[in-house]
């Protein structure tokens, strides 16, 4: 039975994580297709579309996670999934709604169809904030605490595998098909995520009488999701920012640069339930602090290296590195939280994940243009350290209190 509802939450997962994923790349093909205007900024404002579905995503976890403990896991799910499978599909038709019914007129310098890009990918990231940290709470009460890391494991390498392989087929099914194809498919993909919620246990519910915006209290559970923001924000700024400098500065091709980022995604993803298996045996904080470690100095590489061969190791180790620390961060959120805060805590631990996702291309590219990318790609890494000096503040707590 526990394996049955991993499964079922391992593939809900994946396939809302895809349908958000896989806007990311297709935003400027999808614009240039259908002549949608975006004003006298269009880049900006492609950015800021892209950014607002972040900024849904980050705001909206906590507070539905925290109504999850009241009312139940399961209807937010369900509610998420089918709100994810209407916005992605509406996302892709955007220009062809405007244009068709509405004439696509000019408004506030945005057309109609811009509009209608930024109120779906908004609704879009609502529905990943019904869906994702809800599915993480399901699994503490499930799991006993030896079986909670791989647990997480698995419930990682389906998030990773569905963030990672978002950018890959999307571009590839706009190529061979059109550019409406991979926002069906993803579009369907939340169908089944949403039909098979359905078969999710109802998970019992709590007495509070503050259910909304109640960030945990437990110290260690809120300095590791700080500590784990600064990991994310690091990846933000690689998967946005750069590329862009591997392709203008560095001058490498398409194929180098899709080959850099599967190393970092496919081994994020992949990994996960082999260092959940490898943290019952040895601990999650030891895996978790040379998670950090190998992180930090795979950013420093990537700020420094201009070499294809040695950035590719630095992107792998970075992938590797992640691939440590979110299970193993997860499973001591799940550990720590009481039973009628699960919900609050995984909320606030991924809400910390999502901003620094959201906020890290924004600060690292305003920093770019000012001082460069090396000096912007450096930030990061120094990020980092607070990051472990964290987690070693709790490592040392923990072993103190079990001496």
């Amino acid at each position: 039975m526990k394996r049955y509802v991993l499964m079922l939450i391992a593939i809900v997962t994946f396939s809302v994580m895809f349908s958000i994923s896989v806007v990311g790349p297709l935003m400027g093909l999808l614009v240039d297709s259908e002549h949608i205007y975006l004003g006298v900024n269009p880049n900006f404002s492609i950015g800021l579309i892209f950014a607002l579905g972040g900024l849904s995503l980050s705001i909206f976890q906590l507070p539905f996670s925290n109504l999850s403990d009241k009312y139940g896991r399961k209807p937010f799910i369900l509610f998420g999934s089918i709100i994810v499978s209407g916005s992605i599909f509406m996302i892709g038709y955007s220009g062809v709604v405007a244009k068709g019914i509405f004439m696509d007129p000019i408004i506030l310098g945005w057309s109609l169809s811009a509009w209608f890009l930024a109120i779906f990918r908004i609704l879009q990231g609502i529905g990943g904030a019904m869906t994702w940290p809800i599915l993480m709470a399901m699994i503490p009460p499930i799991f006993t605490d030896n079986e909670l890391s791989i647990a997480m494991g698995v419930f990682g390498a389906a998030f990773g595998l569905g963030m990672a392989l978002g950018p890959v087929i999307g571009p590839a099914l706009a190529a061979t098909i059109n550019i409406y194809s991979p926002f069906v498919m993803a579009s369907l993909l939340a169908v089944v995520a949403t039909l098979l919620s359905l078969k999710l246990p109802e998970s019992a519910t709590t007495k509070r009488e503050k259910h909304i915006l109640e960030i945990p209290k437990q110290s260690d559970i809120i300095m590791i999701s700080f500590a784990v923001f600064t990991l994310m924000f690091g990846m933000g700024s690689i998967v946005v920012i750069y590329p862009k400098y591997l392709i203008d500065i560095l001058k490498f091709d398409v194929k180098q640069l899709a080959s850099l980022m599967a190393a970092a995604s496919l081994s994020f993803a992949l990994l996960q339930p082999g260092f959940g298996k490898l943290a019952n045996k040895l601990s999650n904080y030891k895996i978790m602090i040379g998670g950090f470690i190998l992180s930090f100095f795979s950013l420093l590489g990537l700020a420094m290296y201009t070499d294809y061969i040695l950035i590719m190791i630095s992107m792998l180790f970075f992938g590797i590195s992640g691939a440590m620390i979110f299970p193993t961060a997860s499973s001591i959120v799940g550990e720590k939280a009481k039973a009628s805060v699960i919900g609050s805590s995984t909320g606030f631990f991924n809400m910390m994940l999502s901003f620094g996702v959201t906020l890290s291309p924004m600060v690292i590219g305003i920093l770019s243009d000012i001082y460069g990318y090396n000096i912007a790609f450096l930030i990061p890494p120094i990020m980092l350290i607070l990051g472990i000096i964290m987690i070693l503040k709790i490592f040392i707590k923990s072993t103190h209190l079990k001496n």
